[in-house]
């Protein structure tokens, strides 16, 4: 669509031809106009626009701005347009009207958190690599909970909203209604300083929204934050208290005794134990594992990884790094996966309803899909109690009904910390760091590295073939 009275060349000649009242634009100088007076006065304007919100759909809501410059014969052309070219963006960064629906940080994260707006994180060789779903979620609910208060926990809405002494001065500021054109580092350190009670929730914020501005300097032309770098750049984050907790190897080895002799109890909630104790890999690169490679490429981004060899393998497209990896299996562990398989075929073992899923660990609810983090809460709650990890008191009863609440001591995660805890003793730091595929001995050397592809072949952590007892049934149950 062309604009009303667009001409195709700014130069004196032309502007002596117009006569019509109202602003002119040039194709050959952007944002400049020449504007008409009924009473037939000729001055020269910059013309620009400045965004002023979000539409209802998540477009940017723009507002059309002009700056007088002069009449026309007071200053010659050529000065007029070099003035513009060089204070447009500076013209467009402070607008004077529509100062109260001016883009705050929540107008900004909410265009993040807008569906389909934040997809790809970086820009590489013209590329775009995607947001792994998982990551994208944790950065939408952190910003939800902690930037936009979006939440019911008195404790946070209190440290967000309240006022408080920060650096020697009382602050009662709201960062997500700090406009953006006034925004700075230290709206953003003070609101960090407001989360230092919770170290690591401070640190998650700060990092999400890094993202978010990283993200908005990225998309060109559309862009709220108007700023040369991003504010979170060199904020330094608070000491966080690291979770080191790990099982004891006689702690291990029992549990491994007990799932090898009780395996039919509860098939695939033990399975799923014994493989996080055995291969030491994250929650969600195992929740999803399938018993064989999909055929469809489609289907394929549904699981987290598959079996390959007889069960000796495990290809995983890593949850976190974003590469794949194929990790060996113990002995032990490809015999359980194996009796877990024998005990789908079987119609009356507590496995039977998984019989025709494709995944390793479905669903009990839904077949057709994998487990998530809180199915196997429950199970896990009474299963640590068994083994002494866990804590219980009595909340109610009636007759012989009990109900309990449990504080976990330990939980799936530390099932990694103790893999790698054990096989770091046995193997030494640098093995330990890669086999556990970190970027550096230090967080662990450069993702996914290996030696050799056979390094670390049928390797376990913890010797169990010759510490187990082959025990009875009956042994640690319920």
């Amino acid at each position: 669509m062309i604009p009303k009275n667009r001409h195709t060349k700014s130069n004196i000649k032309t502007f002596e031809k117009i006569t019509k009242p109202g602003f002119h634009f040039f194709n050959d100088a952007p944002n400049f106009a020449l504007r008409v007076s009924k009473g037939g006065k000729k001055s020269y304007y910059a013309s620009y626009s400045v965004v002023v919100g979000v539409n209802s759909d998540g477009t940017l809501k723009r507002q059309g701005k002009y700056k007088f410059i002069c009449r026309v014969g007071v200053k010659p052309l050529e000065e007029v347009k070099k003035e513009i070219a060089t204070n447009i963006d500076h013209w467009k960064k402070t607008p004077e009207a529509g100062a109260a629906k001016a883009p705050t940080v929540g107008t900004l994260v909410k265009q993040f958190m807008q569906p389909g707006a934040a997809v790809y994180r970086v820009k590489k060789k013209g590329g775009k690599k995607k947001y792994k779903q998982n990551t994208l979620d944790g950065y939408l609910t952190v910003l939800k909970t902690y930037v936009l208060e979006e939440t019911d926990d008195p404790e946070i809405q209190d440290r967000l909203t309240s006022k408080v002494k920060i650096n020697g001065q009382y602050n009662s500021d709201r960062l997500k209604d700090i406009k953006l054109s006034k925004l700075t580092k230290d709206h953003i350190k003070n609101h960090h300083e407001r989360l230092e009670a919770t170290p690591r929730a401070a640190n998650l914020t700060l990092a999400a929204l890094s993202v978010v501005f990283t993200w908005d300097m990225n998309r060109g032309g559309s862009k709220l934050w108007q700023g040369d770098q991003n504010p979170c750049f060199l904020i330094e984050k608070f000491p966080e208290k690291k979770d080191k907790k790990y099982l004891g190897l006689d702690k291990v080895i029992e549990i491994i005794n007990y799932i090898k002799n009780n395996l039919w109890r509860d098939p695939h909630f033990l399975t799923f134990y014994l493989l996080l104790l055995d291969i030491g890999e994250r929650l969600q690169d195992v929740f999803g594992l399938a018993w064989r490679e999909p055929n469809s490429e489609v289907v394929k981004l549904k699981c987290s990884g598959w079996l390959l060899n007889n069960s000796t393998q495990i290809y995983i497209r890593d949850s976190k790094d974003r590469n794949e990896a194929v990790v060996d299996l113990t002995p032990d562990a490809t015999e359980i996966i194996n009796k877990l398989m024998e005990l789908r075929s079987e119609d009356n073992s507590n496995a039977a309803f998984a019989a025709g899923s494709m995944y390793v660990f479905p669903r009990s609810s839904d077949p057709t899909l994998p487990i998530n983090n809180s199915s196997y809460r429950k199970k896990l709650e009474k299963f640590n109690y068994k083994f002494g990890l866990a804590k219980r008191e009595l909340v109610s009863s009636y007759g012989s009904r009990k109900r309990f609440k449990y504080s976990m001591l330990f939980s799936f995660k530390h099932l990694r910390k103790t893999f790698g805890t054990h096989y770091g003793r046995k193997y030494g730091l640098q093995e330990q760091s890669e086999r556990m595929r970190h970027s550096s001995t230090k967080v662990t050397k450069e993702h996914y590295y290996n030696q050799s592809k056979d390094k670390f072949k049928g390797r376990s952590a913890y010797d169990v073939g010759t510490n187990v007892i082959q025990l009875k049934d009956g042994t640690n149950n319920d």
